[in-house]
């Protein structure tokens, strides 16, 4: 994907020599992965996460299993419900079964739908970010990020160009001792900034 490629409304976020590398459409809002950083376009509104910032990210997912034990309790209604009728009220036994095959929808749809998202811690912000959309998105997006903290692309810059390592290890502290993130992901993020700062000190 080239820059050219990308709407106006966000290009004008972009620094001289970024570039949009994927794009991804997710509910409610569109995702860019730039070669340093991660954009979050709604509307007109636009927010962005280097990709140092991300401490930690993960797929989840969530079955609507209260439709599965709603159809099973309407089945159940219905089957005692049709029994009971055909021997004490049969004009009521139509009525019964009606519910069995409302009971198996909802079963079958508990069974298939399910909710799924990838979610980011980012330092600095308290809450995790949630990106919602589907499976192939999602991983694909995951996968983006990973591969990106593999590679080591962890630069965050001021405008000056100065980097914040100091600021940044801070706040994962903060975010450590808030039990937001585990030691081991403060340690790893911890030596990754460090590395980076020996490796463009003058």
């Amino acid at each position: 994907m080239t820059n050219e490629q990308v709407p106006q409304s966000l290009r004008k976020f972009l620094t001289a020599d970024e570039r949009v590398e994927k794009t991804f459409e997710l509910k409610s809002h569109q995702v860019y992965a730039t070669d340093r950083r991660i954009l979050v376009q709604k509307g007109r509104k636009v927010r962005d996460f280097a990709y140092a910032q991300i401490s930690s990210v993960e797929y989840s997912s969530k079955r609507y299993w209260w439709l599965i034990v709603l159809g099973i309790i309407i089945c159940a209604v219905g089957v005692f419900g049709f029994a009971f009728a055909s021997s004490e009220h049969r004009a009521l036994a139509p009525y019964c079964l009606v519910l069995v095959p409302i009971g198996v929808v909802l079963i079958v749809l508990g069974a298939i739908i399910k909710s799924e998202w990838v979610e980011a811690v980012v330092i600095g912000i308290r809450d995790p970010i949630r990106f919602k959309g589907v499976s192939q998105e999602l991983n694909s997006l995951l996968q983006t990020i990973r591969q990106k903290e593999s590679t080591g692309v962890t630069a965050t810059a001021t405008e000056n160009g100065q980097t914040v390592i100091a600021d940044t290890i801070r706040i994962l502290a903060e975010l450590r001792d808030d039990r937001v993130i585990t030691q081991e992901e403060f340690e790893r993020k911890k030596t990754r900034l460090l590395k980076y700062s020996k490796q463009n000190s003058f």
